[in-house]
């Protein structure tokens, strides 16, 4: 609520993922967020907040699909799965039912205790994941990976990493990081569009190694840009000398970041 749309997409946020529905009630705000975002060029998604504490999942199901038409096939469809986390058979009966209406396999979103808390092997071969996990402190940005290890293979697709961002204006807002590109998105809203093949990735880049007693241009890259993304934490004297100040706040960085 009071996310402006326009200053969000100036400040190069790409996707909004908007709540549809919780339980058997829908979310009357919707879709004023939803159509702003459209007419901002945002890529779209819609959430429906399970209640396996209160409603049978083919139920909410059938009741977030009619209530969801004019939004299937353009927008990526959640399950925000958050209520008895351990109960896979509500979830995938839910996630499964909304496919068969639909034609469109919906991503689960989770947090990584309950990834890892359940026998998810059911539904990871069908649905991709949306996880959050908040590493605080931190520095992120879309090259990232994904720095959680989970119980079981999970396609990981988009990563919540922080709930207390400053977006379009508005505070605190969910940060998100999505590993795909707008086509893959459209795919995962639509699978009977046809989408052209993602090009051939770069070569990996090859990182010379930097350890104590390192010097030269690369340590002065490392200490320039450690004290640029981790002000907080790096006061290097950029002197292209890796010695024990650079180490400590290299690892200092790492830890934060669950590297």
């Amino acid at each position: 609520s009071g996310l402006n749309m326009a200053a969000a997409k100036a400040q190069g946020v790409k996707f909004a993922i908007i709540k549809s529905s919780e339980g058997m009630s829908v979310d009357r705000t919707c879709d004023t967020h939803y159509q702003n975002a459209k007419n901002n060029g945002i890529l779209r998604g819609v959430y429906h907040f399970a209640r396996p504490d209160l409603n049978d999942p083919i139920a909410e199901a059938d009741y977030w699909v009619n209530n969801i038409k004019g939004y299937i096939h353009d927008a990526l469809l959640v399950l925000d799965w958050e209520r008895n986390e351990t109960n896979v058979t509500w979830a995938k009966s839910f996630l499964d039912r909304v496919y068969a209406r639909t034609g469109v396999r919906p991503v689960i979103y989770m947090n990584v205790s309950a990834a890892n808390g359940a026998n998810w092997n059911s539904v990871i071969n069908d649905y991709a994941l949306w996880c959050a996990g908040y590493p605080g402190g931190a520095v992120y940005s879309d090259q990232m990976k994904f720095p959680y290890s989970l119980r079981y293979k999970w396609n990981v697709i988009i990563w919540q990493l922080s709930n207390s961002g400053s977006i379009g204006g508005k505070r605190p807002v969910d940060l998100n990081i999505a590993w795909m590109t707008e086509e893959q998105w459209n795919k995962y809203a639509n699978p009977g569009i046809t989408v052209n093949p993602a090009p051939a990735p770069n070569p990996a880049p090859n990182y010379p190694i930097l350890e104590i007693g390192s010097t030269g241009t690369e340590v002065r890259k490392l200490q320039q840009n450690m004290n640029r993304v981790f002000p907080a934490y790096s006061k290097l004297v950029v002197d292209g000398i890796f010695g024990n100040a650079t180490a400590n706040v290299v690892k200092e960085f790492q830890r934060r970041a669950g590297l």
